[in-house]
């Protein structure tokens, strides 16, 4: 089964790197994506998750230029992932990856 981390962001440019590497830590075990779902931020989130992209297959992301806010960014998110299980984390490091409730 593929799960599918969803991370709403806005100016979160420095925590992707951090995000990115702790949630693949965490979820080494399993079959996963990251999908970072950004509402243009002026600090170029998009632009590092789309870098990072390049290199890690694991990494999605959509940039959004309309409809702003966290409750339509998840709800996107989740219509846009594409693993049969779907999570949400937040990308300012306030969830730890590590905490899970799926075995």
């Amino acid at each position: 089964m593929k799960l599918s981390v969803i991370s709403p962001t806005f100016n979160e440019a420095d925590n992707i790197p951090l995000l990115v590497e702790q949630l693949g830590q965490a979820l080494s075990h399993i079959d996963y994506e990251i999908l970072i779902v950004d509402d243009n931020s002026p600090d170029l989130t998009w632009s590092v998750a789309e870098r990072m992209s390049l290199t890690n297959p694991r990494v999605r992301v959509l940039r959004r230029m309309c409809d702003p806010g966290l409750g339509s960014a998840v709800i996107e998110g989740f219509s846009t992932a594409q693993g049969e299980a779907v999570a949400c984390i937040d990308a300012a490091l306030q969830h730890d990856p590590k905490t899970r409730t799926l075995d």
